[in-house]
């Protein structure tokens, strides 16, 4: 069973106490030479605000008024981690699901360009569902999403 403390405000673990403040030092260690400098993505008017905290990362987007939205907190992923996922969830917000072109804020990184193929045959599969209602139009598009992504990549 490992020792659990919390030593000058810094959690830490370990299978001996001393162990345990070692580990809640190195924490202490990353997070007075961490980089709290806050990064800012734009893209086609919606906006994320990424930055550091002593506990981990946080994200939030900007809303038109200039106020956050909620904020999430992440601990245990890498800076490059966050800004992957708000670049995503950026172009999903701006996203043409009728246009096959690539946003740009996606281009050099295959795999999120195809995780945004993914989601964009999705979308248009829930848009060609029959009528039904929101479970049903889902369970469609979950069914015969990769039938949309097929014509799209016969189409690129």
């Amino acid at each position: 069973m490992n020792v659990r403390i919390e030593y000058y405000g810094m959690p830490g673990e370990g299978r001996t106490l001393t162990e345990a403040k070692k580990d809640a030092g190195a924490k202490i260690e990353r997070a007075m030479n961490a980089n709290y400098t806050p990064k800012v993505i734009q893209w086609r008017g919606n906006m994320a605000l990424i930055w550091m905290t002593p506990q981990g990362i946080e994200y939030s987007y900007v809303h038109e008024n200039g106020k956050l939205g909620g904020i999430c907190s992440v601990s245990g992923w890498e800076p490059k981690t966050v800004e992957r996922s708000c670049r995503m969830n950026l172009a999903q917000l701006a996203a043409d699901v009728t246009s096959d072109e690539v946003p740009a804020i996606l281009e050099g990184d295959k795999g999120q360009i195809d995780a945004y193929w993914d989601w964009v045959a999705f979308q248009r599969a829930y848009r060609s569902s029959p009528e039904g209602d929101v479970s049903q139009k889902h369970q469609w598009a979950c069914e015969h999403c990769m039938e949309f992504k097929q014509t799209m990549l016969k189409a690129a």
